[in-house]
C-alpha cells in the first residue's frame, strides 16, 4: 500500500511540473523572426517556401509606382536630450514615412504613438512595449542615422530568401493582408552606456533592416507587421 501511495505521489509531482512548464510556455512570447523577441538575432526558418511562392507573394504586393509621392520637408537631425535621430535621405511615400516615424517615436520616447504604427502581430507589439520598458530603465539607443529608405518593388521578390518568403506568406494568410510592401532601411545605430553594459549581440554599427507594412480589411491604414534583418535576401 505504501508503495502505491509513493507511486501516486511521484505521478502527481510529475503532472504538477508539467503544468508549470506549460504555463511558463504560454506566457512567454513565441520565438519568431521579429526584432521583437531579440533584435540581435536575425530571422531564420529551416523550411523552404513552396515553388510558386513568387507568384503568391506578388499577388498582393503594392504597385510602388502608383504610391503618392510625398511633398514634405524633414529636418536633417532631431535631438532629444542625449538621443539623436539623423536623416540622410528623402522620404518618397507613405510607407517610408511610416518607417521614419517609427525611428522618430523611439528616439523621442513617444511610445504610445509608436504602438499606433504596429499591426496585429502580437510578437511585434510585445517588442514595442519592451522598447518602452527598456527606455524607462535607462536602456536605449543614443543615436540612429537613417542613411537610406527604399521601398522594394515586386521585381525584388524573387531574390528574397526562402525562409523570409515562407514567413511573409504565413503573415499574408494569418492577418489577411489586402496589400503589402517591404521598406528597406539602411541604418546606423549606437547604444548608450547602459545598453552596452547588457552585452548586446548586435553592437554599434550599420545594418540593413526590412519592414513589412500592410493593410487588412479590418485595418485599411498601413501598419507595421514584422521586422527582418540582414538575411532577408539570398546571400
Amino acid at each position: 500500500m505504501k508503495k502505491r501511495y509513493a507511486l501516486l505521489a511521484a505521478l502527481s509531482m510529475i503532472l504538477l511540473l508539467t503544468a508549470c512548464t506549460n504555463v511558463h510556455s504560454s506566457t512567454t512570447p513565441p520565438v519568431t523572426s521579429s526584432e521583437s523577441q531579440n533584435p540581435d538575432i536575425p530571422n531564420s526558418t529551416e523550411s523552404a517556401a513552396p515553388e510558386n511562392s513568387d507568384v503568391l507573394l506578388s499577388d498582393k504586393y503594392v504597385d510602388v509606382a502608383r504610391l503618392a509621392v510625398l511633398d514634405i520637408d524633414m529636418e536633417d537631425k532631431y535631438v532629444f536630450d542625449d538621443r539623436t535621430l539623423a536623416l540622410e535621405d528623402s522620404i518618397d511615400n507613405e510607407l517610408e514615412r511610416l518607417v521614419y516615424q517609427y525611428y522618430y517615436d523611439v528616439t523621442s520616447a513617444q511610445f504610445e504613438d509608436l504602438m499606433d504604427l504596429i499591426g496585429g502581430n502580437e510578437s511585434l507589439q510585445v517588442a514595442m512595449e519592451n522598447e518602452g520598458e527598456n527606455y524607462c530603465n535607462g536602456i536605449y539607443m543614443s543615436e540612429y542615422a537613417i542613411h537610406e529608405l527604399t521601398t522594394l518593388t515586386v521585381e525584388d521578390l524573387p531574390t528574397i530568401s526562402q525562409a523570409t518568403k515562407k514567413d511573409i506568406l504565413g503573415k499574408i494568410d494569418t492577418f489577411g493582408f489586402t496589400e503589402y510592401a517591404v521598406v528597406q532601411a539602411d541604418v546606423s545605430l549606437k547604444h548608450n552606456e547602459a545598453s552596452l553594459s547588457q552585452g548586446p549581440q548586435l553592437g554599434d554599427g550599420r545594418y540593413m533592416k526590412y519592414y513589412l507594412i500592410a493593410t487588412t480589411t479590418d485595418v485599411p491604414q498601413f501598419k507595421m507587421y514584422e521586422v527582418y534583418w540582414e538575411d532577408f535576401f539570398v546571400a
